[in-house]
């Protein structure tokens, strides 16, 4: 008898224990796109390897005009690479993660950069942030300029964040 007692007791526990904490929410994603306009500066690091900067401004859902900052490590022989980004709303809130992508040269001195992105967190409304994109860009491998667009998805700012 004391023996089911105690298994009764440590089930009515843990069933209290778990209805106090609850079912864990979601965060609910929203439509995250847009485009930006910068200068894509490489630099070589430790061959194949370079070290890539991205700094650029744009316009976009969520965020409405933000600048961006990209470094990234890429292999010249691979044309792959890997990295960390930085939005930066004009109010100072900030949306930043993890970026892998490939470059494909598709016309003389222009490369076609196809990126993914996953969101990690930020800062002010973005606070705890989650989501991903894809980011096209095309780089004039003479002058640096890139310009380019994405899209993707981005937890609703200051919903539960």
């Amino acid at each position: 008898m004391n023996r089911h007692s105690f298994a009764a007791s440590l089930a009515l526990a843990i069933v209290a224990v778990l209805g106090l904490t609850g079912p864990v929410a979601a965060q609910v994603q929203v439509p995250f796109y847009g485009r930006l306009v910068g200068v894509d500066t490489t630099t070589a690091f430790n061959p194949p390897l370079v070290s890539v900067q991205v700094k650029a401004t744009g316009n976009a859902t969520q965020l409405g005009t933000f600048t961006f900052t990209e470094l990234a490590m890429v292999n010249i022989n691979t044309r792959m690479g890997n990295g960390t980004f930085l939005f930066t709303a004009a109010n100072g809130d900030t949306v930043f993660g993890t970026a892998s992508g490939l470059a494909t040269l598709t016309a003389p001195n222009v490369l076609t950069i196809v990126e993914n992105a996953i969101v990690m967190g930020g800062t002010g409304r973005f606070a705890g942030a989650t989501g991903g994109f894809t980011v096209t860009r095309y780089k004039n491998t003479v002058t640096g300029v890139t310009a380019g667009s994405f899209t993707g998805s981005l937890s609703s700012p200051g919903a539960g964040n």
